[in-house]
Formats: C-alpha cells, sequence, structure tokens
C-alpha cells in the first residue's frame, strides 16, 4: 500500500510540474533596456497632451470626439497610401460610448495590425491616464502616414470606455469577423506610460520574438519582468489572462483573449519583488491634471516619441513580417492551461492526498494503541485432559444383561 502511494505522489508531482512549466513563464527573462539617449521633446505632441486634457475637464465628450477626428485626419491626409477617419458609437448598458477608427490601407492585403489606446478618463483631466497615450497613437500614427509603404494595413483606434470595464476593445473585438480575427496579426496597446520610473513593454508572459523585435527598435524602454507567481486567479475573466496582474487591466486583454498576439505599453514601478507593481497614486484622481504631469519631473514628450518610434520603427523593420506571421505560435494556449478551474482541481488533489495520508496514519496509530493496551494471557486455552475423560469403551459399547 505504502509503495503505491508513494508512486501516485510522484505522478502526481510531476503533473503539476508539468502545468507549472507550461502555463506559466518559460523563462525568467530580466529587464532589458537600451542606454537612455538625449531627446529634443517634441512640441506638437505636448500640445496634443494640453489640448486633450482641457477637453477632459469640460467634460464634453462629442466636442473630444471631434478633436480626436480633426486631429487623425490631419495625421492621415498628408500619406500617399489610402486612408479614413471613422467614428463607431455603441451603447452598453445604460452608457454611450464612441470608438475612433483610423486606417492606412495597403493595396490588395487583407491582413491587419492595430495600434490602440483608451481616450476617456475618471478622475482629474485623464493627463498620464491616458492622454499621453493617445497622444503617443496619433505620433504613431503621423510615422507610419509618411511611410513610403508599409506591410499590411493598419488601424488606428481611440478606444472609449476602458474605464468603465474594457468596453470599447471588447465591443471592437467582438464584431471582427473569424476572417479578420486571423488577418489581425499584432494589436500594440499604448496606455499610461508617463506615470512611473520606467516604460515597460509586455508581449506575452514570457520572452518572445516581437518583444526582442521590439526593443531591439527602441529607446528607453524595458522589458517587463517575468514571474511564475500566483496562478488560477478567479479574477482573470475581468481583467486579464493567465495568472492575474494589474497590468493587465487594459484594452490589449480581449485581444489576447482571442488569439491576437499583443503588445502593451506601460509605465510604473516595480519592487524587488517583481510581483509588487505600482501604477503611482495619481491614476484616476483628481490629481491627474496637465499641470500636475508638467511638474512631474519625467520627460514624458519624450516618452510619447520614444513609444510612437518603437512601434513604427519595429512595424516598418525588414524583419517584422516574419515575425507577425509567426507570433501566434510563441503564445501560451491558454483556453487550456490557463484555465481557471486548474487552481481548484490542484487544490483538490492536494486535499485528497492529504486525507489519504490522514487515514493511513490514523490507522497506523489505532494499531498501535490496541497493541500497547493488549495484556499478556498465562490461562491455558486447555488443561491436559486424564484418559479417562477421553473417552472410555463403554461409552462406546453397551452389554445387554
Amino acid at each position: 500500500m505504502k509503495k503505491i502511494l508513494i508512486f501516485v505522489l510522484i505522478v502526481l508531482l510531476a503533473v503539476l510540474s508539468v502545468i507549472s512549466c507550461v502555463a506559466f513563464a518559460e523563462e525568467q527573462a530580466s529587464p532589458t533596456a537600451n542606454a537612455p539617449t538625449v531627446v529634443e521633446e517634441n512640441a506638437e505632441v505636448k500640445e496634443f497632451v494640453k489640448e486633450l486634457c482641457e477637453l477632459n475637464a469640460q467634460g464634453n465628450k462629442a466636442d473630444k470626439v471631434d478633436y480626436l477626428v480633426t486631429k487623425f485626419r490631419e495625421a492621415l491626409d498628408s500619406s500617399a497610401l489610402d486612408s479614413e477617419v471613422t467614428t463607431a458609437p455603441f451603447i452598453d448598458g445604460d452608457g454611450n460610448y464612441c470608438n475612433i477608427v483610423a486606417r492606412l490601407k495597403k493595396d490588395n492585403s487583407l491582413k491587419q495590425i492595430i495600434v490602440g489606446a483608451h481616450y476617456d478618463a475618471i478622475g482629474g483631466e485623464g493627463a498620464g491616464d491616458n492622454a499621453v497615450g493617445v497622444a503617443a497613437l496619433y505620433y504613431t500614427m503621423k510615422l507610419l502616414a509618411s511611410a513610403n509603404d508599409i506591410p499590411y494595413n493598419v488601424t488606428f483606434v481611440a478606444f472609449d470606455g476602458e474605464e468603465n470595464g474594457l468596453l470599447g476593445s471588447r465591443h471592437f473585438v467582438d464584431r471582427l469577423s473569424a476572417e479578420q480575427a486571423v488577418n489581425t496579426l499584432v494589436m500594440f496597446n499604448i496606455d499610461s506610460i508617463a506615470l512611473g520610473e520606467d516604460v515597460y513593454l509586455m508581449c506575452e508572459n514570457k520572452h518572445t520574438r516581437l518583444a526582442d523585435a521590439i526593443l531591439k527598435n527602441s529607446k528607453d524602454i524595458v522589458e517587463k519582468p517575468y514571474a511564475k507567481g500566483i496562478y488560477g486567479s478567479y479574477m482573470e475573466d475581468i481583467y486579464g489572462y493567465g495568472y492575474y496582474e494589474f497590468v493587465q487591466g487594459s484594452d490589449h486583454t480581449p485581444f489576447r483573449l482571442a488569439g491576437i498576439p499583443i503588445a502593451f505599453f506601460f509605465s510604473g514601478d516595480y519592487s524587488n519583488e517583481i510581483w509588487n507593481f505600482n501604477a503611482g497614486n495619481v491614476i484616476n484622481t483628481a490629481s491627474d491634471t496637465y499641470e500636475n504631469l508638467v511638474n512631474s519631473g519625467v520627460a514624458w514628450a519624450v516618452r510619447i516619441q520614444n513609444v510612437g518610434e518603437a512601434i513604427a520603427n519595429t512595424v516598418l523593420s525588414n524583419g517584422f513580417a516574419e515575425i507577425a506571421e509567426n507570433a501566434r505560435s510563441q503564445l501560451v494556449n491558454l483556453g487550456f492551461w490557463y484555465n481557471k478551474w486548474w487552481a481548484s482541481l490542484v487544490i483538490l488533489a492536494v486535499l485528497v492526498v492529504l486525507a489519504i495520508f490522514t487515514w493511513l496514519y490514523s490507522r497506523k496509530l489505532q494499531k498501535r494503541a490496541i497493541l500497547g493496551r493488549a495484556e499478556i494471557n498465562s490461562q491455558k486455552v486447555f488443561d491436559k485432559p486424564d484418559a479417562s475423560e477421553i473417552f472410555t469403551f463403554d461409552d462406546i459399547f453397551t452389554f445387554k444383561e
């Protein structure tokens, strides 16, 4: 029995080890960053952030949508490629929302990449979260519009409703046809890149070729540290995929859950324990204003340029097409390995093993107790009988007189 139990335990531990290796990060990549480079701040992106913050403060969504549509059209009008800017209003619950979609079109191409940032804000003027992200989206748009050619169609989306539960990005993904989803190679997402000591890049919960390509074409961007961490959070359906992390609660998440590779740019601080991510105490508060952003001491305008150039340079690089078309091969199978019920199954298996051990140990204790209480019995079961007590012929034969 003991040998069987030990064998079962070995098999169980082996299975759990395989699950851990596959489901979590396959490699512990340490953060990598390029040497800091002095870059002259772009006055246009600074003005863009200032104007968007003013519109956020006024609280009139229609004016903000009109402003972004106008700026996006200005960015694309100089392009030699076909382009368009449209609005996509939708209703979710009791709220009215509106995504803003701009496109650069490559002739005879069905494949696309998507660059997105959310423009809605709650609290303050939404300077760090996420006027700087929309400015980086706008700057990326201008860079790609000025290119002579692009490898694929490029769709730029300013998402609404991110602060209310990723509503704009969920709405966008839900309305992709099966063909459009398959032909969407990469989704780049930009969110809150000014708040924190570093700008981070995350493509998957492990290092990938896509991340490597972006880092090679970027300045002052650090790859997010990867960890195995706690697995199977029940919050993943709301905030993200796989193990739960705060940074997964942004507009790239619906795309990744749909099987589309993502590249997420964000900022913040990681302590020595890389699970302890801090996005700062400004997000979604009255302190998130343009004035406080200017006085923060962070070179946020340079960060806008660095992120925009990282995306544009990567997309226009020679090896991007091959990397993008094979990016799905490096994604973890979320449907199986990252299923939230694995946590429950692992806990159940541990409880079963503990129950078996407890039962076997209790039986062993019972046997010891019985043996300890047993008294030596010196009484004979049988006494040696006399010959006369065994039998006599008189018992067998009787004679009649």
